[in-house]
C-alpha cells in the first residue's frame, strides 16, 4: 500500500493547483525560501496557522530574506509581526520579502491570519 499526497478521483476542479490534494494543511505551510543568514528557528503551529522564523543575518549577503506565505493556509490575508526591519506582501506570487536592519544581528518575524 502507498500513501499519495494527490487523488484524482477527488480532483473536483482540474484549475484548481490544490484540487485533489491529500493532506494540504500539514503539506502545504509557510517556509523560508532564502535566507540572508543562518536560521535559528523555524516553526510552523498548524492549528492557529501561525509561522514562527528567526535567524542570524550573514552581513555579507546583501539580498532580503524571502518567505513562501502560501494562500491555501491564509484565504483571508496575513498579519505580519517583526523585531526589525519591514516587509512587503506580494499575494499573487506568495511571497513575501523581509528586509532586516542592522541594528541587532537576530531577527524573528511572525505570520498569522488575519
Amino acid at each position: 500500500m502507498s500513501i499519495s499526497g494527490f487523488s484524482r478521483d477527488q480532483q473536483t476542479d482540474p484549475d484548481d493547483i490544490n484540487s485533489g490534494g491529500r493532506a494540504l494543511e500539514a503539506v502545504v505551510r509557510p517556509y523560508a525560501g532564502k535566507i540572508a543568514g543562518e536560521p535559528l528557528k523555524m516553526s510552523f503551529d498548524i492549528q492557529r496557522k501561525r509561522f514562527d522564523f528567526t535567524f542570524r543575518d550573514d552581513p555579507a549577503v546583501g539580498a532580503p530574506t524571502e518567505i513562501f506565505v502560501p494562500d491555501f493556509q491564509y484565504p483571508h490575508g496575513i498579519r505580519v509581526t517583526l523585531s526589525d526591519g519591514s516587509f512587503e506582501h506580494d499575494r499573487e506570487r506568495q511571497v513575501l520579502t523581509y528586509w532586516h536592519t542592522e541594528q541587532t544581528q537576530v531577527h524573528r518575524l511572525r505570520i498569522e491570519p488575519k
